[in-house]
């Protein structure tokens, strides 16, 4: 597994961040290399060439996407984050993905075309959201009966909070192709909506 991460803008090429697969740690880590791709885009970032990493494991493909996800966590000597998951991204098997729209809708919402970073986008999202609702309300998505995706786009949150258990997703874009996109493809209700109130759902709808 390869990528990068901001290393402690304090340390630099000394950070000692440290990499966990599903919570346990890599049999090795090369962490930070030096990516100057990076460090020419962030360039306002002290230390952002010193990011990249590469990390390898060996362990049974039963461990790889535990509960069907993948997690990666990169524990860096900053101050703890108030909810762990915004250290971590998250990929569902891709044997379980629901299909990927095309480039273009792809393109309309994150400004890129590569699938691959659509779904770790869209599931680390979706996963973060969910820890951060837990942390702060003391209950996680799967406690709300009902959940709207105000600004759906093509699905890249939705995909995933249309998988929990007995809920009743609703998303709404001003995107009207990529909201039809998301009723043909994905389990809920998905509309389009204007830029300007009122939305097209009703006014105090009972749960």
């Amino acid at each position: 597994m390869s990528g990068w991460a901001f290393p402690d803008p304090k340390l630099g090429p000394a950070s000692p961040g440290n990499f966990l697969l599903n919570g346990t740690p890599f049999d090795e880590i090369r962490y930070p290399t030096v990516r100057e791709d990076v460090g020419d885009k962030f360039w306002q970032r002290k230390h952002s060439r010193y990011s990249g990493y590469q990390c390898s494991a060996t362990l049974p493909s039963s461990r790889v996407h535990v509960n069907g996800v993948l997690e990666l966590t990169y524990v860096n000597p900053g101050p703890p984050r108030a909810v762990p998951a915004q250290q971590s991204w998250f990929r569902l098997d891709p044997a379980l993905e629901f299909p990927f729209p095309d480039e273009t809708r792809r393109f309309r919402v994150i400004a890129d075309t590569d699938a691959g970073r659509f779904a770790l986008g869209g599931c680390t999202d979706f996963k973060r959201l969910g820890a951060a609702a837990a942390a702060f309300s003391g209950q996680g998505f799967a406690a709300f009966p009902r959940i709207l995706d105000f600004g759906c786009g093509c699905g890249r949150v939705a995909r995933y909070t249309s998988r929990l258990p007995g809920i009743a997703l609703s998303g709404c874009d001003i995107d009207a192709d990529n909201a039809a996109w998301c009723a043909a493809h994905l389990p809920g209700a998905f509309v389009p909506t204007k830029i300007h109130p009122p939305t097209p759902f009703p006014d105090k709808a009972s749960t």
